[in-house]
């Protein structure tokens, strides 16, 4: 029997924030910007190799690149583990910012799609986990794009502070319900 999921609470603060935008259609380049306030020493960041409701293994994190951590404005030491798994060498009373920026061009329900027409994400394919952190509070926080003034956002996620195309802040209680609520960004009808 599957665990109730807990509701986010407002008041709690979030164990990583993350900071999506469109940052080049014409690429299909999402720019992703990571925040793990409170990190471990070792911290360990992983891009999921799973999609919620498909069992079969996944490369997402061939489409990652310029992953580039830091502290107070200072590079970390980042070390690749295997394919999917990094460690950062962090200071634990510093922020942790972890940026990179995400190819995608995989017209499915599986990955993450950005073009002039529509951007596409679900977060297994875009949002890297840091480790330890998994079962507490996630936000989300969706810029739009310049070029699409007429863009709107659909989510299952809690909308947090949005503005009326649902641009902003969203939260998750954790990880899992951040992974269970794909992103879509685009011109659509809303009823």
């Amino acid at each position: 029997m599957p665990k109730p999921r807990k509701a986010a609470e407002k008041s709690t603060p979030a164990a990583v924030h993350y900071r999506i935008s469109p940052a080049d259609t014409s690429a299909h380049h999402w720019h992703v910007e990571m925040t793990v306030p409170r990190p471990a020493a070792r911290q360990g960041l992983q891009l999921p190799v799973w999609i919620p409701g498909s069992y079969m293994v996944r490369e997402f994190s061939r489409h990652l690149q310029d992953i580039v951590c830091t502290q107070a404005g200072r590079n970390c030491s980042l070390t690749q583990i295997d394919k999917a798994s990094w460690q950062v060498d962090t200071d634990p009373e510093q922020p942790l910012t972890v940026r990179y920026t995400v190819y995608a061009l995989d017209n499915s329900v599986r990955t993450a799609w950005l073009d002039s027409a529509r951007g596409f994400f679900n977060a297994t394919s875009l949002c890297l986990m840091a480790q330890a952190c998994v079962d507490q509070p996630h936000t989300l926080d969706l810029l739009p794009a310049a070029a699409h003034p007429s863009w709107r956002v659909a989510t299952g996620l809690p909308a947090h502070k949005v503005d009326r195309r649902g641009f902003g802040l969203y939260r998750a209680a954790d990880y899992d319900e951040l992974a269970d609520c794909p992103v879509e960004m685009g011109d659509f009808w809303s009823g």
